[in-house]
């Protein structure tokens, strides 16, 4: 079963994941809170359905997929280690360094540990 809800789970992931990050990159460059109401259900709209071919071409390629995942998890393993202790240095150079490379390590040690 496990490996079976892999590819569920890495659907899910990866639509919610490109989805979040379009918008995000959306609203943080040209959106704001006073956008048009049509203009943001289109972008929401638009977001999924970027995020659902995603999320399809990871579960077809499903060595890549979890390669992606892992790097993602990474990331998130570099902004909780920011958070805790290295946001004393207050460099935002270290900041991205550590975060990119925890992103890395785990990127590539998923996918060569991905069986």
């Amino acid at each position: 079963m496990g490996r079976k809800l892999f590819t569920v789970a890495l659907f899910i992931c990866a639509t919610v994941l490109t989805a979040g990050l379009i918008l995000i990159i959306f609203y943080a460059t040209f959106l704001s809170d006073n956008t048009a109401a049509w203009l943001g259900w289109l972008m929401l709209s638009l977001s999924i359905a970027v995020g659902l071919a995603v999320g399809f071409l990871a579960t077809k390629l499903e060595k890549l997929g979890a390669c992606l995942l892992a790097a993602w998890g990474g990331f998130c393993a570099g902004v909780l280690l920011n958070e805790t202790v290295i946001y004393l240095a207050t460099s935002v150079a270290l900041f991205w360094c550590i975060n990119i490379g925890f992103a890395v390590v785990a990127g590539i040690l998923g996918f060569i540990f991905f069986n």
